[in-house]
């Protein structure tokens, strides 16, 4: 349980008292998902800065996690009233009836111990891998908690849609509704929940949240003369992410990716593997599996992977390459942080719609639909223009910054006006 009067700081050493707002962040955090770690940590920076007083917590899916990252306490956001075997029996029995009432209870405590619920960045309405009664009920929990509780609920910069299940679409509606303050980081996810019924006439659209990341400093020149590409590659099984189902449409994917990999190397390239979530690493090896039964040893040592935990590191990995090819949103953020021209093969309309608005627009791929022909020709366009096409995303990377900057702004005035009222 969270300690309402309790500063919980950032730095696990720090001891001082805090007495500003109690701010708690809600959603998917603490996963294996980087760009969702990199929106809390932005998150976390940027209140640090604003409201440098507030008190944080987390409302997590694994909530251990962020305390051991940031000294941050936190509660799970699907949390279970007992692991026994009595219990999870009973619980199936009654259609989890008793699970959601244990949610809505430990929902209605937490808040009531909180000023203000923020969620920050992510999709964090859409139902990519998940059915209705998991994640979305989850979220809408929360967020009727914290309405009926009365307190602030913000969301920030965040991903919409799509949400292919009606009763997810519903839940999500609901959530929405419960808002005091949403801002969208594209326009299809305001699209989205304009779709569902809600009405976001005065809602803004702003960058995402990893966008706010000072540009790391550019890595000095390599001597081998060659192109080092970074290739972002998913586990990928469809929308519905069902391993049984979607095995075609993942191997398939990989199949294609690994041709483009050989091509890459056998053109005189370098490849640099990197991943957006830890399950990426079985489609690493995989990957890796493939090329090793079509290239020498002289062209398979061109491909390189290696670790990569956390979003810091994802950036070094792309800070290492001169262009990137990537599926998950967040890959392409990161190279674009990176001024790094990028195409991308994307499994939502959220990548084709950041890449034009860079001036990327025509270096896009669905996943589904992937062209290894196509994908060839606009790899041999982006590396001729990449220097002028480099000097575009940096101007909008700016612009996306300077953006997210007067949003915190506005942010940090709500959440202290929140603690004024609760307090």
């Amino acid at each position: 349980m969270l300690e309402r009067r309790e500063a919980v700081s950032a730095d696990p050493d720090a001891r001082e008292v805090r007495t500003g707002p109690c701010i708690a962040l809600l959603g998917l955090f603490g996963g294996r998902n980087l760009g969702n770690e990199a929106s809390f940590d932005r998150m976390v920076v940027l209140l640090g800065e604003r409201l440098p007083d507030a008190r944080l917590s987390a409302i997590a899916s694994d909530p251990a996690a962020i305390a051991a990252r940031h000294g941050i306490a936190g509660v799970d956001l699907a949390p279970a009233a007992s692991n026994s075997i009595s219990y999870r029996v009973l619980n199936r029995l009654l259609l989890r009836v008793p699970a959601r009432v244990v949610h809505a209870l430990a929902a209605w405590r937490t808040i009531g111990q909180i000023d203000a619920v923020v969620v920050p960045g992510t999709g964090a309405l859409d139902d990519f891998g998940c059915r209705p009664f998991g994640y979305p009920a989850d979220m809408l929990t929360w967020c009727w908690a914290a309405r009926l509780r009365g307190r602030p609920l913000l969301f920030v910069s965040i991903g919409a849609g799509p949400a292919v299940d009606p009763i997810s679409r519903a839940f999500f509606k609901w959530a929405a509704q419960s808002a005091s303050f949403r801002s969208f980081r594209d326009r299809p996810s305001k699209a989205f929940v304009t779709g569902l019924g809600v009405d976001t006439s005065s809602d803004p659209i702003a960058p995402d949240l990893v966008f706010a990341l000072e540009p790391p400093a550019r890595t000095a020149d390599r001597d081998s003369g060659r192109l080092r590409v970074g290739l972002g590659v998913m586990t990928y099984y469809g929308w519905a992410g069902d391993p049984g189902r979607g095995a075609q449409t993942r191997d398939t994917y990989l199949d294609k990716i690994a041709l483009f990999a050989e091509r890459l190397v056998e053109a005189g390239h370098e490849v640099r593997l990197i991943v957006g979530e830890h399950s990426d690493e079985a489609a690493v090896a995989d990957c890796r599996a493939r090329l090793r039964g079509r290239l020498s040893d002289e062209l398979m040592a061109r491909v390189t992977s290696g670790p990569i935990d956390t979003f810091a590191e994802l950036i070094d990995a792309i800070r290492e390459t001169d262009v990137v090819v990537a599926t998950r949103f967040h890959n392409i953020v990161a190279a674009l942080v990176c001024g790094r021209p990028a195409i991308s093969l994307g499994y939502a309309e959220k990548n084709d719609v950041l890449m034009a608005d860079v001036g990327l627009g025509d270096f896009c791929q669905s996943i589904e639909a992937l062209d290894v022909e196509r994908l060839h020709r606009q790899f041999e366009r982006l590396v001729a223009e990449r220097e002028h096409l480099a000097a575009l995303v940096n101007t909008r990377v700016d612009q996306y910054r300077a953006a997210l900057a007067q949003q915190a702004g506005e942010v940090a005035e709500r959440l202290r006006s929140a603690a004024r009222t609760h307090t």
